[in-house]
């Protein structure tokens, strides 16, 4: 029996619009723009599936943490994505997601470059419990133990990272969120790589990462939202 470790859906790398709440506080939209990408040996090349986060998607920043009066020490206040998503996967069928995931927690600096360089292993995120997750097609006899999954059948999002454990597939959690490039005025940036959130033990090589980017828009033109991340990745198990 031969074992094919895949992931399902994706999670990219544009986090959009946002509003400054306060000086020190930014919000950025990241619904429509933000990606969760996940690496499959299901995916066409480049071989990873990428799903794009809901609207409401939303990440906060406080550019001054300790409350000094001094913007420099960055904290990510709070951080939500949606994710709803149907991805194909050709003859196998689709594999479908409801779910939510909150950021927080991590730390970074902003520097005389405009770069925030997010502190090492920092970042923590977790599913709302309600999240869930549904299949179609052959891909459901491969989730899980033997007969597999219920096609149509609504599950809860842990059912499939437990999938996932089984397959050697585990969060990394906290993880890095890199470094943000800003601009001068410190109401865009792009994200200079990838943060990887799963990883495959066997070969400690990462399976889904964010990407991340964003912009502020002229006031009133958007409503406030913030940014994140939750995705699924599958395990198919093929005789």
């Amino acid at each position: 029996m031969k074992r094919i470790v895949g992931a399902i859906v994706a999670l990219g790398a544009v986090v959009a619009f946002g509003t400054v709440s306060s000086a020190a506080t930014i919000t950025f939209n990241v619904g429509g723009t933000s990606v969760l990408q996940t690496a499959s040996q299901l995916a066409p090349p480049p071989g990873y599936f990428t799903s794009f986060f809901s609207a409401g998607s939303t990440i906060t920043i406080d550019t001054d943490r300790n409350h000094d009066g001094t913007v420099g020490d960055v904290l990510l206040t709070a951080g939500t994505l949606y994710l709803n998503d149907a991805t194909d996967l050709g003859d196998y069928g689709t594999f479908n997601t409801t779910a939510t995931t909150y950021l927080s927690s991590a730390t970074g600096t902003l520097n005389g470059s405009n770069q925030i360089v997010w502190d090492a292993n920092t970042a923590f995120y977790a599913n709302d419990p309600a999240s869930t997750f549904f299949c179609t097609g052959i891909v459901c006899t491969l989730l899980g133990d033997p007969p597999g999954l219920t096609e149509g059948q609504v599950y809860p999002l842990q059912t499939y990272t437990d999938i996932l454990a089984k397959g050697n597939v585990v969060p990394i959690d906290p993880f890095s969120l890199g470094t943000w490039q800003l601009d001068g005025s410190l109401t865009s940036f792009q994200a200079t790589g990838p943060a990887f959130i799963t990883i495959l033990t066997t070969t400690q090589q990462p399976t889904s990462w964010y990407v991340f980017a964003g912009a502020v828009p002229e006031p009133g033109v958007l409503a406030l939202t913030l940014l994140g991340l939750a995705g699924v990745a599958l395990r198919a198990r093929k005789a």
